[in-house]
């Protein structure tokens, strides 16, 4: 999620936003040591289905953690929590460009 750092009386503060669809836009790295190349997945992937690509991972097999293969995803309606409601993705609005102030 985007982060935001905010200042609150004397210290800084990280906080997380959760407005815009920008916000839930973050790339998944995985570093592994047995790793044989680079593959980019260019498919959005949800969250939420993030435990059955960890179980995936670390060779976990169970009967709940089947049917979602998290690093070959097929196109799918994402769904984020804003900290109140599960929403589509797309409902959310972009993020307004931040524009240089003009040097007069």
């Amino acid at each position: 999620m985007g982060l935001l750092i905010m200042r609150i009386l004397t210290a800084y503060h990280c906080i997380q936003n959760n407005l815009y669809k920008q916000d839930y836009e973050i790339p998944f790295i995985m570093f592994s040591s047995d790793s044989q190349k680079v593959e980019k997945i260019k498919t959005p992937q949800s969250a939420f289905n993030f435990v059955y690509g960890f179980a995936d991972w670390m060779g976990i097999k169970e009967k709940h953690l089947q049917g979602v293969d998290f690093f070959h995803p097929e196109k799918q309606e994402i769904k984020v929590f804003d900290w109140n409601n599960v929403v589509n993705v797309k409902e959310l609005a972009d993020d307004p460009a931040k524009l240089p102030e003009t040097v007069q």
